[in-house]
């Protein structure tokens, strides 16, 4: 026991050094306010795991910032194909035993701005991770991850956000007409056959409500040592927001009749957490990830959304003016 209590304090010994260790440095440039203005991401990969559907896709998005006092934002996203949005491809292999609907492609929009009601600055402490070339051969040294803190302006933003948006998608009416303990029924009165494989189309359209709040960093600094030059320009936001939208299900077509889908409850209120980090550079990646409950079908609103952008095209929007040449 006694020898591995040595051993133990021996390694911490070795390790400790390569963790929050001072080192010299000159602040190359320090400002957050001096961000791009326009990125726009290619989101190559998302995945949407919500009660009503999953999905997996791609999609785009274009941040733009003006005047420091405003941001606006467009996104959109859909499902790579039938295979990759779960309650289609569901709904199209049983079409022989089914609703004859014709299901949702699923589809995302949203369009929106936050105004910026209190900006300020701040400086705090911040960890740079230290590299060296000299370390890149030296497998021990690349197991221990090293860094210094920096002190540095960092830019706090509290946002009121507002903006509009769509979503349609096919889900599961079986689990929802269990659920909510109803049964469909058409003009006539005569209810649908409970051994059916019902799958139902829905469209939500609507707007959005919220506040956030956003963290900027954005300097440069070189070292007295035999490190690289290192920085932060993470630009990282969280928001908040509640979500109104009118929530519309389309009537199931079954064996030639038409049985209606107004007795399907609908929540037309719902709410999300979510987060955004980019970096401040002309080619760079972001991620992001959105959890809560959507206006949608009763009982199916709760969602989970995890996204990557790579690459992300940034621009200051600062074009040189090219002199005219006076013609002989």
């Amino acid at each position: 026991m006694k020898s591995v209590i040595i051993l133990l304090l021996f390694s911490i010994t070795i390790v400790r050094p390569g963790y929050g260790q001072a080192i010299g440095y000159q602040m190359k440039y320090d400002d957050p306010y001096d961000i791009n203005k326009l990125f726009v991401h290619f989101i190559p990969l998302y995945g949407d795991v919500a009660a009503t559907n999953m999905t997996i896709g791609y999609g785009i998005q274009i941040d733009y910032y003006h005047l420091n006092k405003y941001d606006f934002t467009f996104h959109t996203r859909k499902s790579y194909g039938a295979r990759t949005d779960l309650m289609r491809d569901a709904s199209e292999k049983n079409t022989d035993n089914s609703n004859t609907n014709k299901p949702n492609v699923y589809n995302m929009i949203e369009f929106g701005g936050t105004y910026h009601w209190k900006d300020f600055e701040q400086e705090k402490e911040s960890k740079v991770y230290l590299y060296s070339k000299k370390d890149k051969g030296n497998k021990w040294e690349s197991m221990v991850i090293q860094n210094t803190t920096i002190i540095g302006k960092v830019r706090n933003i509290y946002g009121a956000r507002l903006g509009g948006m769509f979503y349609d998608t096919s889900f599961d009416m079986n689990r929802v007409v269990t659920k909510q303990e109803i049964t469909l029924s058409d003009a006539s009165g005569n209810s649908i056959d409970e051994m059916a494989v019902l799958f139902g189309n829905m469209k939500s359209s609507g707007v959005y409500l919220g506040a956030s709040m956003a963290w900027f960093r954005n300097f440069s600094v070189e070292f007295e040592s035999k490190y690289e030059p290192g920085g932060d320009d993470l630009l990282l936001t969280t928001y908040f927001d509640i979500l109104l939208a009118s929530v519309k299900v389309e009537d199931i077509v079954y064996q030639s009749n038409v049985y209606s889908a107004s007795s399907i409850n609908v929540n037309s209120i719902g709410f999300r957490l979510g987060i955004q980090g980019k970096f401040n550079r002309d080619l760079s990646w972001a991620y992001g990830a959105e959890m809560g409950y959507r206006p949608s079908v009763k009982t199916q609103s709760f969602f989970i959304l995890l996204k990557l952008s790579f690459p992300i095209l940034g621009s200051d929007l600062k074009y040189g003016k090219i002199d005219s040449v006076e013609q002989e």
